[in-house]
């Protein structure tokens, strides 16, 4: 096949574009796409994708996250679901359970896919964790800031189901852009304990006790 034809076939291919992120999920809730047509299943803190389906099986449920607009649905099964930048379609069974985070939530959580994925992918040295070995010094602007999200971040922490690491996640983000590392550390403990072996809170959890090694 001619370059120019092979071109011209990847530049009119869709190209997918990040929806949302699972929440909570219970029940054995299996998620597939276009690229990966095995269901697998859906984990908190997996990101989806438009065109992406859902499967929850009776008793099981899922809440997803929108990043366009910070939609939250939560479907109970049995249902299927395709997802949409801005919602999900009901393919079987529905309609969700509708919510909205806020703005500044859905702007966190929208952060958390790129973030665990420099959790992952990341090595230790000295121009990756440049600036890392010690806590930065914070204006008198930065502190109260901080404060304040802490206040927040306490209050939706009582007020968030147990096994809901959003919050904590969302915090961890915020934390991260004024390298708290270590308030990062001990929000990431929490987070392990209401969501044992989540591939995405263990790698920033083993981030960030490399950052805090090279202090």
């Amino acid at each position: 096949m001619p370059g120019w034809i092979l071109g011209a076939l990847l530049a009119a291919a869709p190209v997918a574009v990040d929806a949302g992120l699972v929440t909570r999920v219970a029940g054995g809730v299996t998620w597939k796409s276009a690229a990966h047509p095995a269901p697998a299943p859906a984990v908190a803190l997996g990101k989806l994708r438009e065109g992406d389906e859902l499967k929850v099986p009776e008793g099981g449920r899922v809440t997803v996250v929108y990043f366009a607009n910070g939609r939250q649905e939560q479907w109970r099964g049995p249902a299927r679901v395709q997802l949409g930048a801005e919602g999900g379609k009901a393919l079987a069974g529905g309609p969700p359970e509708p919510g909205q985070v806020d703005e500044a939530t859905r702007k966190a959580l929208s952060r958390v896919p790129s973030l665990v994925r420099a959790a992952s992918t990341e090595r230790i040295g000295a121009a990756t964790f440049r600036g890392h070995a010690a806590t930065p010094e914070l204006t008198a602007e930065e502190k109260d800031e901080l404060a304040r999200a802490k206040a927040d971040y306490q209050q939706r922490r009582a007020a968030a189901p147990a096994d809901d690491v959003t919050v904590d996640l969302a915090y961890v983000v915020l934390l991260r852009d004024f390298d708290q590392w270590q308030e990062m550390q001990a929000v990431l403990a929490t987070a392990r304990a209401r969501a044992p072996g989540n591939e995405s809170v263990e790698a920033l959890t083993a981030w960030t006790a490399q950052a805090l090694r090279r202090k």
